[in-house]
């Protein structure tokens, strides 16, 4: 019954362009459904108000602090986590978003994500917070799940040869190479990226 009350009241917000009434609206019913046992309940009312705040009225600041008021009421949701990575990334918010890649990694069930987030998290401790120290552990836990994981190796042997470890970055390039000979042309442009 509340579900379809919702359907109805957000199909009538989008034809008619209004978007902060829906707002209340959300903003009441959290009122109503305070209690310790309707926390499911809140959690979506949550989710719901946070992707107008995203999608509709286009306000990331609003839409990040509902994601997070909503991890409050459930610390490993997924969706707004995903949410998270999304508003962060796009914001610039490279602390903020390394600590989300990690909580998405723990609560992801595919080993195939994992790894990706994983990746993706030592790019951005590499490119967007200079910390080389943390990219080469998100890299190397990388390797341990999927040895030869190109991505990885590439982005690894950047980073020791910008730790200046000449050596290392020299040896996992050429292993990238050995495993893939169409590389050859034009791997030093990217491997000196």
């Amino acid at each position: 019954r509340w579900e379809r009350a919702i359907e109805e009241v957000e199909r009538l917000a989008k034809d008619t362009g209004s978007w902060d009434d829906l707002i209340g609206v959300y903003t009441s019913a959290l009122d109503r459904h305070a209690g310790a046992d309707q926390r499911d309940t809140r959690r979506q009312i949550l989710l719901r108000q946070a992707r107008v705040f995203e999608f509709e009225l286009r306000d990331a600041a609003r839409a990040v602090e509902t994601y997070l008021r909503a991890l409050e009421v459930e610390s490993r949701d997924a969706d707004a986590l995903a949410a998270l990575d999304r508003l962060y990334l796009a914001a610039g918010m490279y602390d903020e978003l390394v600590e989300i890649l990690r909580r998405r990694i723990e609560i992801s069930q595919d080993p195939d994500e994992q790894t990706e987030l994983q990746f993706r998290r030592g790019a951005v401790f590499a490119d967007a917070l200079a910390d080389l120290d943390a990219a080469l552990t998100c890299y190397q836990t990388v390797l341990r799940v999927e040895g030869e994981h190109e991505r990885a190796l590439t982005n690894l042997g950047a980073t020791y040869y910008k730790l200046k470890r000449f050596p290392l970055a020299e040896q996992l390039w050429l292993r990238v190479l050995r495993a893939n000979p169409a590389k050859r042309p034009g791997a030093r442009r990217q491997f000196l990226r």
